[in-house]
């Protein structure tokens, strides 16, 4: 076992921030396929935003992606907030997660 002498995170890697752009972006596409109205809510985009995005083919996409050096992804909630919902019933976090968001 090894010895930290942080309780810092590690530095993302442009892998790992790759990856989580592609995912978000992966799932954005997704969501505007099957319900345009829904996923302009739920991402926050407007319907002209969210038309010009699903022009780009999925190289377009993966392209995007690879490129970040930052996430394109922002946690909406605190840590305490994720420690709070994680200890409720699933069912009760759902309801609550809404009024915690920032």
């Amino acid at each position: 076992m090894h010895a930290h002498t942080s309780c810092s995170p590690r530095e993302p890697r442009a892998t790992d921030l790759g990856f989580l752009n592609l995912t978000f972006l992966m799932a954005l596409r997704e969501a505007a396929a099957r319900d345009a109205t829904r996923a302009c809510y739920q991402y926050g985009l407007s319907k002209d935003d969210l038309a010009q995005f699903a022009r780009l083919s999925v190289e377009a996409i993966q392209s995007i992606a690879r490129q970040m050096d930052q996430s394109m992804v922002t946690l909406r909630f605190s840590v305490d907030d994720l420690r709070e919902l994680s200890a409720l019933p699933s069912g009760v976090a759902v309801l609550l997660a809404p009024s915690r968001a920032q």
